[in-house]
């Protein structure tokens, strides 16, 4: 089964490489390139968000949440991402990554993402439902400068 799905992938992947070939006049090359790597995106990843930013004295950019899907269990994981901005560039960088492992221990799937950015920090709201037991579950991500963050149930 896993081996039909990867080719079905790759015949996807080659299909869309050829119609951006093949079809020059529709895409710009700037198109082209992006939906080309756009191919290599994980398909696992169920939902982004990019909001709110964090600055220190040297460095700064938004802050990104990204949901994985678990092929093997279908819960969801979630890393929060510090973005920056190369100053050379102009193109963003991932400056720090970390998984919610107090979320992963959860196995439950999201349903929901917002979020409401401050002024020194940012804070997820992420509603999922339990997949052992159904249940709708409210949780907060609170996140600061890079690597720190809180992770717990909602206060509502």
């Amino acid at each position: 089964m896993r081996l039909i799905e990867l080719h079905s992938r790759s015949i996807r992947s080659i299909t869309l490489a050829l119609i951006l070939v093949v079809w020059p006049g529709y895409f710009t090359g700037a198109q082209a390139f992006e939906a080309a790597s756009l191919i290599q995106l994980d398909p696992r990843i169920q939902q982004v968000m990019t909001s709110g930013s964090w600055l220190t004295d040297d460095d700064g950019g938004p802050y990104r949440l990204i949901v994985v899907r678990d092929d093997n269990t279908g819960t969801d994981r979630l890393f929060l991402e510090w973005l920056t901005f190369n100053l050379d560039s102009g193109k963003p960088e991932r400056f720090s990554i970390s998984q919610i492992m107090e979320f992963a221990d959860l196995e439950a799937r999201i349903t929901q993402l917002t979020s409401d950015p401050g002024i020194d920090d940012i804070v997820f709201f992420i509603e999922a439902v339990d997949l052992e037991n159904g249940n709708s579950e409210s949780y907060e991500l609170v996140a600061t400068l890079p690597g720190n963050f809180n992770f717990g149930e909602a206060s509502n």
